[in-house]
């Protein structure tokens, strides 16, 4: 796989919602951790 298709799925993984998160991105939660 090339790093640029690599880049395209981690991106599409850290816009996924988690449960753990209460539906949450995992961008959303590291957002609201730096602004803490």
């Amino acid at each position: 796989y090339t790093q640029k298709q690599l880049d395209t799925v981690a991106a599409q993984l850290n816009r996924r919602p988690r449960k753990r998160y209460g539906y949450a991105t995992p961008d959303e939660m590291i957002k609201t951790l730096l602004v803490q």
